[in-house]
């Protein structure tokens, strides 16, 4: 309980919920008022991209170890902090088509185009994230050998790293680069 993963886990099921009300008042709320909200929403958003960013600098290093659990209790763990950022991505997945929905709505294409962008690396967060935890837990399930699971799972893991680094740059790039073009669709 004391795992700030845990509390990461917390924080992006809140976000969903937090944005999913936040989205459906701006739907109904006057121009002045959507604007408002939607700023909240995008502040909300920025906040959960933070965490999601120190979540995985915390995991990318500890990854690899998971591999070397030998016990079920050892890859609670592993499995836990997987999924937290299984979670994570969803949820910024989430907070990115709400706030592109939000803003085009509130008659911002550039702004929302923008948010959208960052469903590229949250969607490589989940699938890598998931991938991971679907071997790791057929693994422990079915009792496989260590040594072919061990040098499975660290291929996987180090893969799944170099991806991520990746799609976050292109992610980078054409968030940088849709900046001026974001500014033209005003």
């Amino acid at each position: 309980m004391n795992d700030p993963l845990f509390f990461a886990g917390i924080w992006a099921m809140a976000s969903c919920v937090v944005s999913l009300i936040l989205a459906l008042f701006s739907f109904v709320a006057p121009l002045g008022k959507r604007r408002s909200l939607q700023n909240f929403l995008t502040f909300s958003y920025a906040i959960l991209g933070c965490i999601t960013a120190w979540a995985l600098w915390r995991v990318r290093g500890e990854i690899p170890s998971f591999a070397l659990a030998g016990s079920a209790e050892e890859a609670v763990v592993g499995q836990r902090a997987l999924m937290t950022l299984v979670l994570l991505g969803m949820a910024l997945v989430a907070h990115g088509l709400l706030a592109a929905i939000g803003r085009l709505r509130a008659g911002q294409p550039g702004v929302a185009f923008r948010s959208l962008i960052w469903a590229i690396p949250s969607v490589q967060i989940i699938t890598e994230s998931g991938g991971l935890l679907s071997f790791y837990s057929k693994a422990f399930s079915a009792d496989l050998d260590s040594a072919s699971f061990h040098s499975g799972y660290l291929a996987m893991a180090q893969n799944a790293q170099s991806d991520l680094g990746v799609w976050i740059m292109v992610a980078a790039g054409i968030f940088l680069a849709s900046w001026p073009f974001g500014h033209l669709m005003r």
